[in-house]
């Protein structure tokens, strides 16, 4: 994705904000509840979940086929909801999950789940946990859940269902889950609520994603520049070289020195490759060419070292052979 289609759909994204505050209430129910559902809803079940999650929260309105058709025909005529060739209805994924996190800030999320998954119950096998998941949004329904729940090992768990029990022709890795929860944008104050090292690798998915496409990802990197230059947030060695990467890149040297500082001393006589592109950067090519070959010297060191592990283990192996 490119630059073009990344500002592209921060303005869709905008737009359809802009008309979901306008809303009446019954409607904006109805989104988020879609929302939350992610995959695709025939009309009559729509009507079933929007029932049940008024049973479960009163607050919620009840339909009927003749009260709900126009709140249907006005989400359909504004394009919050968008019909699916395979039949029914689904959110617009711009707005999934902005819907999504402010029903469990509301604190409605388990009553619009349980709603949901009274309407659309899974298929397990037999009398066993193991889920038999219909189709690749199914399974992103119940990933999605879990993410939203911090019940981050539940993800690989469903995905090795999807992968063993599922015929749906399609893959999909853990990674790219969370990636569509946490950037469909980035919200910084909710994916902090996760542990830091969670945050960090979304942070770090991401912003090397965007230097293949030359996407900006200002949210994220906002987010890593407030992490890496607090000294009172602890960072592994691995983010704040993501953080020296992203300052270079941004012109911003000084805060690249900060993160460098911050790397442990264990760490730092592996990195003079690091120092050595600031030195050079800054105009001081002798110490850039000391600081290369130092990187040099000690990256040959390690393939040395690697070979002659090698070497011993297939030395090694050769007299078990024998």
């Amino acid at each position: 994705m490119n630059v073009d289609q990344f500002t592209e759909i921060a303005r869709q994204r905008s737009y359809l904000l802009k008309v979901y505050r306008g809303l009446p209430a019954k409607a904006k129910a109805v989104l988020q509840l879609m929302a939350v559902a992610y995959e695709a809803i025939e009309f009559p079940a729509v009507i079933d979940a929007c029932n049940e999650l008024h049973y479960l929260d009163q607050r919620y309105p009840k339909f009927t086929r003749s009260t709900f058709k126009p709140v249907l025909t006005e989400l359909l005529a504004q394009d919050l909801l968008l019909p699916v060739r395979q039949g029914g209805y689904r959110c617009d994924e711009l707005l999934v999950e902005i819907l999504t996190r402010a029903v469990v800030e509301a604190g409605v999320f388990e009553a619009m789940t349980e709603a949901i998954e009274e309407t659309l119950p899974l298929t397990y096998l037999g009398s066993s946990d193991k889920i038999f998941f219909q189709s690749r949004d199914q399974f992103i329904r119940m990933a999605r859940w879990a993410i939203y729940r911090h019940q981050l090992d539940e993800v690989p768990r469903l995905l090795k269902m999807l992968e063993d029990y599922a015929d749906v022709g399609v893959t999909i890795t853990v990674e790219e889950v969370m990636s569509m929860v946490f950037h469909n944008p980035f919200d910084p104050d909710w994916a902090r609520t996760f542990p830091q090292p969670v945050v960090e690798v979304m942070l770090e998915l991401a912003l090397r994603g965007g230097l293949q496409s030359l996407a900006p990802m200002q949210a994220q990197f906002d987010c890593l520049e407030e992490i890496c230059l607090d000294p009172a947030v602890p960072c592994s060695d691995q983010f704040l070289l993501c953080g020296v990467e992203q300052f270079i890149l941004r012109n911003q040297m000084s805060h690249a020195e900060i993160c460098l500082n911050r790397i442990s001393s264990e760490m730092q006589g592996g990195i003079s490759q690091y120092w050595a592109w600031l030195a050079f950067l800054r105009g001081n090519g002798d110490r850039a060419i000391e600081l290369y070959e130092l990187a040099y010297a000690t990256l040959k060191n390690h393939c040395e070292n690697a070979k002659f592990s090698l070497m011993i283990c297939l030395v090694y192996f050769s007299f078990w052979l024998w």
